[in-house]
């Protein structure tokens, strides 16, 4: 069915000048117009027997236009309709009964015009009986997803004793994946963020195919990481400790404070993030201490009722020696509250929210028998615009003193 064109500027037996290298696959005949721009790679009709039937083909490298040419007999063609530079025309007022035989030409820009394309036969009025069917069970209509989303495509079908081809997956007219057995299926990964109307469509006895309903589904962006901060302690060569910081970007600024008992704090300083968001502070009165704990609070976020203030926290120890995380917040805001045992894997153990005084409280009743535990709380209420993340809190050991 195909035909690879011989020969730039030369002339071929039927007096045509030919392009190198342009292949014109066999033309199709199609429901309805595909977008400008569609280019289908199989030889196949599209729900034939149309009174006003469409035919589309593949694209021709550096073409400026085509032409299709038809007639009732086959390689003398009677008729001729210039497309444009569409690949796709609307033969209308064909006879019912009547075979026709169609073959695409394509044309450069200075007119001269490419051999003819590999011929199909239409016979007019002639629809299938009992077509099979195709419906889209996955994804459903409306589904919605986060990028990059992996989405799993599902097609059930019913044949109706035609034999079938094979089924193709579509976004609009973009092909995007295919099955050629059952159990019909196909995964698109790594989506971007947008909407999309998503098809399955059925080939079947070779020369036919149906589509399924459209399947509307949206893709998130997704939400960049917290602007809250992430601390790494380590040692200068003169053994005083340099706090690492990770936290929003565009030069926000950070007051330094540290602890010895996690309820009184003392500010050291400031310390202003460069345009990653990195920052390092070294506690130049660190080294006489025995156990010193730190924590930075980001002055740069604005005190608004929407994005909240970032929340500090008191550790102490209940009557059953359990931990008791106290925080002072934004008025009526959901927080998360999260532990960890090595500052690096961090779980959510809770939520709670703040009163009309921006007051909250949270009792770990999960902390069991752990020798160490920290914790932090997430502001989930200033979530999609920027997250308030605490400062680090380490647990108090539940010592027969508390």
């Amino acid at each position: 069915m195909n035909l690879l064109a011989q020969g730039v500027g030369t002339k071929g037996n039927n007096g045509r000048a030919v392009f190198y290298g342009a292949q014109l696959l066999a033309i199709m005949l199609i429901t309805s117009a595909p977008p400008a721009g569609r280019a289908l790679a199989l030889p196949i009709f599209l729900a034939p027997g149309q009174p006003n039937p469409t035919f589309a083909w593949d694209a021709s490298t550096n073409a400026a236009g085509y032409r299709l040419y038809f007639g009732t007999q086959s390689r003398a063609y009677s008729s001729m309709v210039d497309a444009g530079n569409l690949m796709q025309t609307t033969i209308p007022n064909l006879t019912n009964g009547v075979t026709y035989f169609l073959a695409v030409a394509a044309y450069s820009s200075n007119g001269v015009e490419s051999d003819f394309s590999s011929e199909i036969s239409y016979t007019a009025g002639n629809t299938p009986t009992n077509p099979p069917s195709i419906t889209l069970t996955s994804p459903g209509d409306g589904a919605v997803f986060t990028e990059p989303a992996n989405i799993d495509f599902a097609a059930g079908v019913n044949s109706n004793g035609h034999t079938i081809s094979k089924v193709l997956f579509y976004s609009g007219s973009i092909l995007i994946g295919q099955s050629a057995q059952a159990p019909y299926s196909f995964t698109w990964n790594n989506v971007a963020a947008g909407n999309y109307a998503l098809t399955a469509r059925l080939l079947y006895d070779g020369a036919f195919e149906v589509s399924s309903p459209v399947a509307n589904v949206s893709v998130s962006a997704s939400r960049p990481p917290p602007p809250g901060l992430s601390l790494t302690l380590a040692m200068t060569p003169e053994h005083l400790p340099l706090i690492e910081g990770a936290g929003a970007v565009g030069g926000h600024n950070y007051a330094m404070q540290t602890t010895s008992n996690f309820v009184t704090w003392t500010s050291l300083g400031n310390v202003t993030a460069d345009a990653n968001g990195h920052f390092s502070f070294t506690d130049s009165s660190g080294a006489s201490v025995l156990a010193r704990f730190y924590r930075a609070k980001d002055l740069t976020l604005p005190a608004s009722p929407t994005l909240g203030l970032s929340p500090t926290l008191v550790l102490s120890m209940t009557a059953q020696n359990l931990p008791l995380i106290a925080g002072d917040g934004t008025a009526g805001h959901n927080y998360e509250v999260q532990a960890t045992q090595n500052l690096l894997a961090w779980a959510a153990i809770g939520s709670v929210t703040a009163d009309n005084a921006g007051h909250f409280s949270f009792t770990d009743s999960g902390a069991g028998g752990d020798p160490a535990r920290f914790y932090r709380v997430r502001d989930l209420t200033a979530a999609g615009l920027a997250d308030a993340l605490s400062g680090t809190l380490g647990q108090i050991p539940p010592l027969g003193s508390h």
